[in-house]
C-alpha cells in the first residue's frame, strides 16, 4: 500500500506517494504556468487573449516518478527530495515549452501576416 503524504507550504501543495522503492510526487494547478511566463517575458501581450488561446495552456497535473536503485539503501527522505526535484524540472520544462510555442506563433505571424498590402 502506498503512503500518501501531502505537503503544504506558502505557495504549493503537492502529494507524495511511496511504495517500496518507488516514490511518486504530483502537484495540480499548473495549467496557467506557461501563460504567466509568457506574460513575464512579453509584457505587451494581452493576458485575456492568451487565456482564450488554449494552445498556450500546459498540463494542469504534473507527476514525477523516482525509483530507488536496487543496490542503494532505501531512504524515504532522499526519495521524496529526488521526486520533488524531478517534479520541479518537469514544471520548468513545461513552462519553457509554452514560451517556445508562443515564440513560434509570433515568428509565423511575422512571416505571413493575416493582411497583405496590395
Amino acid at each position: 500500500m502506498m503512503k500518501d503524504v501531502t505537503y503544504r507550504n506558502q505557495r504549493r501543495s503537492f502529494k507524495i506517494y511511496q511504495y517500496k522503492d518507488i516514490t511518486k510526487a504530483e502537484e495540480a494547478g499548473h495549467a496557467l504556468d506557461g501563460i504567466e511566463l509568457i506574460k513575464k517575458r512579453y509584457p505587451f501581450v494581452d493576458e485575456n487573449w492568451l487565456k482564450n488561446n488554449k494552445r498556450f495552456y500546459v498540463k494542469d497535473k504534473v507527476t514525477a516518478y523516482v525509483r530507488c536503485h536496487e543496490e542503494d539503501v532505501q531512504n524515504d527522505d532522499i526519495g521524496r527530495r529526488e521526486a520533488v526535484d524531478k517534479l520541479n524540472r518537469k514544471i520548468r520544462v513545461q513552462r519553457e515549452a509554452a514560451v517556445k510555442l508562443f515564440e513560434a506563433f509570433l515568428a509565423n505571424q511575422v512571416k505571413s501576416p493575416a493582411t497583405k498590402k496590395k
